[in-house]
């Protein structure tokens, strides 16, 4: 709980000084793990709820082209009306991994959550732009013809462009916010373990 209380010291300094709404993030040398190298934006604190509805609007308006197609809108429609239902998803087995990240006025800093385990910081939005610098090494998946066409799918719709990274030590350059850059000390509290 230690680094916890330090990261969330830590964190209302920086997030306190920035408009509040919409926000846009640029990661800069961000290394996953399969070791691609990329720099890229993020709009912070947008709403992944609208972007599911206005998913399910455009899957449920769509024509699909053949009965694979038909099934995998179908399952979709199906996803995105759980992930609504504010049920929770049965399958989810994260919810208490995460510890969210307060500001100074003890209120959550959305795009923001802490993993308390592995002292890592989460971040995500919607992503902007991806600009890849090394690329990575990826495993061959063998999909089955469904799981293609959801992918097709899901390539048409808003909620496609949500994305989540781990700040960790050496795992990114800097992150620039509003014409602040924030290093790994500055966003880690000088953490390197």
């Amino acid at each position: 709980m230690q680094d916890f209380v330090q990261l969330t010291s830590r964190l209302p300094s920086v997030f306190n000084e920035l408009r509040s709404g919409s926000k846009f993030i640029s990661v800069m040398g961000y290394k996953n793990a399969h070791d691609e190298v990329a720099n890229f934006s993020l709009a912070f604190h947008v709403s992944y709820e609208r972007a599911v509805e206005k998913s399910l609007k455009i899957i449920t308006l769509y024509e699909p082209k053949s009965d694979l197609e038909e099934q995998a809108r179908i399952e979709l429609i199906d996803s995105y009306k759980e992930t609504l239902s504010g049920e929770g998803n049965s399958r989810c087995t994260t919810t208490n991994v995460y510890t969210p990240v307060v500001d100074g006025n003890n209120e959550l800093i959305k795009g923001v959550k802490y993993n308390e385990k592995d002292n890592r910081l989460h971040l995500y939005g919607f992503q902007i732009q991806k600009l890849v610098l090394i690329p990575g090494v990826y495993p061959v998946k063998n999909k089955r013809p469904l799981t293609i066409a959801k992918d097709k799918l899901r390539g048409l719709v808003p909620v496609n462009k949500f994305r989540q990274y781990i700040l960790e030590a050496g795992r990114f350059e800097h992150i620039g916010i509003e014409k602040m850059i924030l290093t790994e000390g500055d966003l880690l509290d000088g953490k390197t373990e």
